[in-house]
């Protein structure tokens, strides 16, 4: 994980998948995402930033873009994510889903 990379579109797809994945199992009822953060480097990219919601979370999708309007791009901004998601099943309450970055 760079931080040049943050909030861009595979970001929006890993987060939304991990979230997915974890809203959708009957067995798990916690998930930790420990991100392996390399120092900054000369390498390109990171430019992946224009993107859309399409099927995915919207919560989600303002979280990283303000991250990217606001030149936010550090991985330790998930700290700030806090989801309140409801499940697609209508007769369940709405649970929490909390993405946390250590660092």
């Amino acid at each position: 994980m760079n931080n040049k990379f943050f909030a861009d579109r595979n970001d929006f797809f890993k987060y939304d998948l991990l979230l997915e994945i974890l809203e959708k199992s009957d067995l798990l009822k916690q998930l930790t995402f420990i991100p392996m953060l390399t120092p900054s480097d000369k390498r390109r990219g990171g430019h992946r930033t224009n993107y859309s919601r399409g099927l995915m979370r919207e919560e989600l999708f303002r979280f990283l873009q303000d991250c990217l309007v606001n030149g936010k791009r550090d991985i330790r901004e998930l700290r700030r994510l806090n989801m309140k998601e409801t499940r697609r099943v209508h007769d369940e309450k709405p649970h929490y889903t909390t993405l946390m970055a250590t660092g």
